[in-house]
C-alpha cells in the first residue's frame, strides 16, 4: 500500500491510495439479482395478503346484506305475522342479489313455520303477542373466487347464515 499525495504534493501517510472496489452507492451484479429475488418473493406474499383480504371483505360484505336483510324481515314478520309472502318478498327486495336462487328465506313464528290466517286458523296455531319471529337467510354456497383461500379451506364455496329474531308485536289474523 502506498500513501497518497496530500494538496501540496506532500505523501500522507495516514491515507492510503484508494484502488479499484465498488463504492457503495453502486452494488455489484450479485447484490442487483439478490434485491430482484427479494422483490418478488416479497410482491407475491403482498399480493397473497391483499387478495385475502378482499375475499374476507366481499365474505363480510355478503353477510352484512343478509343480515340486514333478515333484520327488514323480522321487523316487518313482528306486525304482519301472517303475510309471509309479503314477509319473504322484503327480504329478497333487501339483498343485493335479488335474482340469485341459491338464497334461501326461512320464517319461522312461535317456533312453527309461517302461514296466512286461513291455514293458522284451521289448525288453531295462530301466532299471539310475545310469540318470537325467527327469520333465516341462507347461501349455501357462495362463492371464493381466491384460489389459494379454497385451497386451504378445501372447498371453493362457504355456507353463510344470518339469524334474526323479534317478537311479535300486533297479531294480524285477530
Amino acid at each position: 500500500m502506498s500513501p497518497s499525495r496530500t494538496r501540496l504534493g506532500m505523501l500522507n501517510p495516514i491515507r492510503p491510495r484508494r484502488k479499484n472496489r465498488p463504492s457503495p452507492s453502486h452494488p455489484s451484479r450479485g447484490e442487483v439479482g439478490q434485491s430482484l429475488v427479494e422483490l418478488a418473493v416479497s410482491l407475491v406474499l403482498l399480493l397473497i395478503v391483499v387478495a385475502g383480504v378482499v375475499e374476507v371483505g366481499r365474505i363480510g360484505f355478503h353477510y352484512i346484506t343478509m343480515h340486514d336483510a333478515a333484520q327488514e324481515g323480522a321487523a316487518y314478520a313482528s306486525i304482519y305475522p301472517n303475510s309471509c309472502a309479503a314477509i319473504e318478498n322484503r327480504v329478497r327486495a333487501n339483498i343485493s342479489e335479488i335474482d340469485n336462487p341459491r338464497i334461501a328465506v326461512s320464517i319461522l313464528i312461535g317456533g312453527q313455520p309461517c302461514q296466512s290466517c286461513t291455514a293458522c286458523k284451521a289448525t288453531n296455531s295462530c301466532p299471539v303477542a310475545g310469540h318470537i319471529v325467527k327469520v333465516t337467510v341462507t347461501d349455501p354456497a357462495f362463492p371464493i373466487t381466491m384460489p389459494f383461500l379454497s385451497t386451504f379451506l378445501g372447498r371453493s364455496t362457504i355456507q353463510l347464515n344470518a339469524t334474526i329474531e323479534e317478537t311479535v308485536i300486533r297479531p294480524e289474523c285477530e
